[in-house]
């Protein structure tokens, strides 16, 4: 009704901010679709140069994070079709689901360089980390060099490690050989260095984070003991032995 009667769903405030970025921050998934299907721009940014998506993962809204990706993947589940047509019935000329494609900007950064995914990292939402996380490799990093891990231990997410450490681990203790791709704690980011030359153990021991210490140090010692099996039958398997050296270089065993 309000665009009908002159209003644009593209206006801002004086903080830059759509009224797509307010539902957003509200968690008002519905609201959401209905101005992204009135044609709200999700990749229109606010003063700080935060997206829609990227206000909903800060926020910790992960229903509504998921909404804006299925609305990416427009073409899902007629359950999904059937609300989204009763949300937005007054829409001029209803619904047509094959003309609607959006682009969420799940890898686009704001100013300071983080994605939608390093803030719900940062913020300790892991179900809202999850979901994007599903769609993207989480292994970006900020002009100054943050990862998602670094920010999440700086900021003493316990909780959020602790779950994502526990799923890594788990998946380890049932692999004999190989290294499982699929954990979002990858060596890689285990053995990154901050500009203070500390890598995320290191910085979770000074920051008295003792359990998300010892799940790191299992986790490395069980991609170890998995790497030593890889190469008893593969001596020349570079992959293992890149994995083994960061991970004991994680450890400072190197």
């Amino acid at each position: 009704a309000w665009k009908m009667n002159g209003g644009s769903v593209q206006r801002a405030n004086s903080y830059g901010q759509t009224a797509l970025m307010q539902a957003a921050a509200g968690g008002r998934e519905r609201i959401v679709a209905w101005l992204m299907l009135a044609g709200s721009d999700p990749l229109q940014r606010d003063s700080t140069g935060q997206t829609p998506l990227m206000i909903a993962a800060a926020a910790g809204h992960a229903r509504t994070v998921e909404m804006i990706l299925k609305l990416e993947q427009i073409g899902f589940d007629e359950e999904i079709q059937f609300r989204m047509s009763q949300m937005a019935s007054d829409l001029p000329g209803g619904l047509d689901f094959q003309r609607y494609h959006f682009d969420a900007g799940i890898d686009q950064t704001d100013s300071s360089g983080e994605t939608a995914w390093m803030k719900a990292a940062a913020a300790g939402h892991l179900q809202a980390f999850e979901i994007l996380t599903e769609m993207t490799t989480a292994e970006k990093l900020t002009p100054d060099g943050k990862s998602w891990l670094s920010m999440a231990v700086e900021n003493k997410q316990e909780s959020l490690l602790c779950s994502l450490l526990d799923k890594a681990i788990a998946q380890m203790e049932y692999i004999q050989k190989g290294y499982v791709s699929s954990s979002r704690i990858t060596p890689d980011l285990m053995c990154l260095k901050d500009a203070a030359n500390r890598n995320p153990l290191e910085r979770a021991r000074e920051l008295g984070l003792s359990k998300v210490v010892e799940k790191m140090e299992t986790y490395c010692q069980l991609l170890i003991k998995s790497m030593d099996q890889h190469l008893q039958e593969s001596p020349n398997d570079q992959h293992a032995t890149e994995v083994k050296a960061k991970c004991l270089k994680t450890l400072g065993q190197n």
